[in-house]
């Protein structure tokens, strides 16, 4: 597997409410050292009560930032759905 660098560029998020906690959906823009380009970096995380309970790391790339949020929303509820 190739290594990627990454340089941030901006950052995008999505917040949902779902069975007592809050997803989030975040986008990150980044600059890949081997491709040419900007594209968009889906992860997820959960929170209850305000602390951080779960967290995906970059689970893939899109072309378009809302798709990545929405890949990271669909992360947090099947996380609340299986953990929760």
């Amino acid at each position: 597997m190739e290594k990627i660098a990454w340089t941030l560029l901006e950052v995008g998020m999505q917040k949902e409410e779902y069975k007592g906690y809050v997803l989030w959906g975040h986008a990150m823009a980044r600059r890949a050292a081997v491709e040419a380009g900007n594209f968009w970096a889906a992860s997820g995380t959960v929170t209850k009560d305000r602390e951080l309970v779960g967290a995906s790391g970059v689970l893939e790339v899109f072309e378009e930032e809302f798709a990545a949020e929405e890949a990271g929303i669909a992360w947090a509820r099947e996380w609340v759905d299986k953990h929760g």
